[in-house]
């Protein structure tokens, strides 16, 4: 995950599903060069001890943005939407880090961008692992990177990675 963050409603999407996959396997996360606002949910919400995160990777939270425009009981309808995101942000985010209700609130009422360190994110329970060096980084089983052979030592030819019935190959339903 490198993020500038994003829209709420896609977060909670992908948590949730995230979540409902967690069930089932594992999630492996990883933090590199910036996890942003929206992102820094989804880092937290791999399975506990298999988020990872880059030395140098900077992490940051604040409160929800919101503007709008409109009469005054659309305003009113939009903030209470606002308050609802806000307060499944930090539900979410408190199930899924070492935080506190009342320490996340009072981060997020600075109303200000707050920035971690890797370090400072591992403490706060939003990665678990802070990778240093690359021999932390194993290929998959069976899987060599491609720099590493030739084309003609592919362990699946070029028909069989465009067939269906490729052991390569993903169906979507």
């Amino acid at each position: 995950i490198s993020t500038l963050g994003g829209n709420a409603q896609e977060m909670f999407g992908i948590h949730d599903l995230m979540r409902t996959v967690r069930d089932n396997c594992d999630i492996h996360t990883v933090g590199l060069g910036k996890v942003f606002s929206a992102g820094t949910l989804l880092l937290a919400s791999g399975t506990k001890g298999k988020r990872r995160i880059g030395k140098n990777c900077r992490v940051m939270i604040h409160a929800v943005l919101g503007g709008n425009h409109g009469s005054i009981h659309n305003l009113e309808n939009e903030m209470d939407e606002i308050r609802w995101t806000q307060d499944r942000y930090i539900e979410a985010m408190v199930q899924e880090t070492n935080m506190s209700k009342s320490h996340l609130k009072k981060i997020l009422n600075r109303k200000v961008n707050a920035y971690f360190t890797a370090e400072e994110a591992v403490e706060l329970g939003i990665a678990d692992i802070i990778f240093k060096e690359t021999k932390q980084w194993q290929p998959l089983k069976g899987f060599m990177p491609l720099s590493s052979k030739s084309s003609s030592e592919s362990r699946y030819s070029k028909k069989d990675m465009l067939s269906s019935d490729s052991p390569t190959s993903h169906h979507i339903m």
